[in-house]
């Protein structure tokens, strides 16, 4: 107890809202994502301009030297409006719109994952600092009972090895020991990875108690109500999103190839500028006029191209579904370790109370004689374990709860860090 105590009085205040924030502000991916999303913009923004009339002007120096047989012109500005293009200008601008679509949930899919590793790397950190702090305690517990049976096998109370049975229990604590503060380390060191670029975090002045408690997950009591609420935002998630709007982009442009099978009409003035001085029309003529322009591409391979693209949308559209199923999987997952944590959360804390009750009640049975001293040190033991086990349990349900809540699409964390 007092050992909890002093872990509590020394936590630092830490924010996992603020701790995802910063690294979905400085993580490469994250960066590498929203510059894409910015070019996808910019895209959107030059489809459009497509559909302005185009500006051309153009020089030219005739190689014939005889001025007389010169009719080319020497320059000529134009001003070019297509009036019908076989729907390739809209199909150019829906493809555009997909394409940024596509990589804003492409990068809500970059912000998810990481979301994901982090919380990964909490509950590992949630659950090794609850184990070091078990471990302390079993520690200090076994090293008050090895000085006692130091004692009593110093005034031949007890055998020898019932000193050797205490000290082999002292080393399984040390071994856990270790490996949890292994563990720690380990998640430090993701955590670290994760937040490079965003502000220094005291890890080893922060336990449990500093993470918080498992968030609120906005779900029905009932079973089936609940997993009929989840199915019913697994369109919403960014990686069905991207993938569904990749097949739009594929066959978006189908139909800018395809529209290369038809000729585009436009409206053309231009003036010419004509370097014989034997013309009159030498200071420059003004001509407007409608032609028609074919260029199907060698081979006709605008249609090979427009296949291509129609099986393009194709596998992105089965792609959608398989993430879909991916997506159903996970969110199975995270209810059933959610619902399942929930429910043993109960009964390993009416176990670790039963548990040290057994205990302390062992130690006093063993000193008036009553029971034996494996009997008492297997109880001790067992307190630990339990323990463990809760603090596993505990982190779990953390854990469970946030990423139910992030693959669900119903926590804002993934607005975090778009200011920047």
């Amino acid at each position: 107890m007092y050992l909890q105590l002093c872990f509590s009085a020394h936590a630092q205040v830490f924010s996992v809202e603020s701790f995802l924030e910063s690294i979905l502000s400085n993580h490469p991916a994250v960066l590498a994502a929203r510059a894409e999303t910015q070019a996808a913009r910019f895209e959107v923004v030059g489809a459009w301009q497509q559909m302005l009339p185009e500006l051309q002007a153009t020089t030219a120096k005739p190689t014939n030297r005889d001025p007389k047989q010169v009719t080319q012109p020497k320059s000529t500005l134009a001003v070019e409006q297509k009036l019908w293009a076989g729907n390739k200008l809209t199909a150019t601008v829906e493809a555009a719109e997909m394409a940024e679509k596509s990589a804003q949930a492409k990068l809500n899919e970059a912000k998810l994952n990481i979301a994901l590793v982090a919380v990964e790397a909490l509950q590992a950190f949630r659950s090794a600092v609850e184990r070091l702090r078990v471990n302390e305690q079993t520690t200090l517990r076994l090293s008050r009972f090895e000085s006692l049976m130091a004692r009593r096998v110093e005034a031949e109370v007890s055998a020898p090895i019932d000193a050797t049975l205490v000290r082999s229990r002292m080393l399984q604590a040390q071994v856990d020991q270790s490996n949890a503060q292994t563990a720690k380390r380990v998640a430090i060191s993701r955590l670290e990875q994760l937040n490079l670029g965003g502000p220094a975090v005291a890890w080893e002045s922060l336990n449990a108690q500093s993470l918080g408690g498992a968030i609120n997950v906005p779900l029905p009591l009932d079973e089936k109500q609940a997993w009929d609420a989840l199915q019913s935002r697994i369109d919403a998630h960014p990686s069905v999103v991207r993938y569904s709007a990749d097949a739009q982009v594929a066959r978006a442009r189908q139909d800018v190839l395809s529209a290369d099978r038809f000729p585009v009409v436009y409206a053309r003035l231009e003036r010419n500028r004509y370097d014989n001085t034997g013309f009159s029309t030498q200071d420059g003529v003004t001509v407007g006029y409608v032609g028609m322009r074919f260029t199907p591409g060698a081979g006709y391979a605008s249609y090979s191209q427009a296949v291509a693209a129609a099986e393009r949308a194709q596998s992105a559209q089965q792609q959608a579904e398989s993430s879909r199923r991916e997506i159903t999987n996970q969110l199975r997952q995270d209810l059933e370790e959610w619902r399942s944590a929930t429910a043993r959360l109960v009964d390993y804390r009416s176990a670790v109370k039963n548990a040290a009750l057994v205990s302390e009640s062992y130690e006093r049975q063993f000193i008036v004689g009553r029971l034996s001293w494996q009997q008492t040190l297997d109880a001790v033991r067992e307190h630990g374990q339990v323990s463990m086990s809760l603090a596993d349990t505990e982190a779990s349900l953390w854990a469970a709860s946030y990423r139910l809540r992030l693959r669900s699409g119903d926590y804002d964390l993934l607005a975090q860090g778009d200011a920047r």
